[in-house]
């Protein structure tokens, strides 16, 4: 599957959402065409509650998606300009029903424990970097069969690259 796709496909879900806070939504294209096997509808549910929350807790500034391959994964990233984590509540928010801030938006506390045993499933994980004041960046890791690049092609483990296509002039 591919994880561009993906991104661009949820970014556009949630862009009126964002719109409607003054909020900039944006995807990076960087790395275009990163391709994993996974299941589709699970990282879209995963990826959905990632954009959400970024958009539902950023009150100005922006959120980013972007595509990030480290040649043996392939990630999606999801950065906002929000109020950040503080370090010592960090590792709360893949607990179920903690809500760091019950009075702010709606919600039950349990979209990103949910979202870390899906992910766990699929064999990956989901980092989070964060900074109170600073914004907070999720990252969904998913692994490959394969070694996976940025230009979107894939190979088994140990495998060569492949020889460049001829070119046709």
């Amino acid at each position: 599957m591919n994880l561009t796709e993906i991104a661009r496909d949820t970014t556009e879900e949630f862009r009126a959402q964002a719109e409607r806070k003054g909020l900039a939504l944006e995807l990076d294209p960087t790395a275009d065409g990163v391709v994993v096997q996974s299941d589709p509808a699970r990282v879209r549910q995963v990826l959905s509650n990632l954009v959400s929350n970024a958009v539902k807790y950023t009150d100005q500034g922006r959120v980013t998606v972007r595509v990030l391959a480290d040649g043996r994964r392939g990630a999606i990233e999801v950065a906002d300009t929000g109020s950040g984590i503080p370090a010592d509540r960090q590792p709360l928010v893949f607990e179920e029903f903690v809500r760091l801030d019950p009075h702010g938006a709606p919600g039950a506390g349990v979209g990103l424990a949910i979202s870390q045993r899906i992910v766990q499933a699929l064999g990956g994980e989901i980092t989070l970097t964060s900074e109170a004041g600073q914004g907070s960046r999720f990252v969904l890791w998913l692994p490959a069969s394969g070694s996976v690049s940025s230009d979107g092609s894939s190979r088994p483990a140990g495998a060569a690259p492949s020889p460049p296509a001829p070119s046709h002039r």
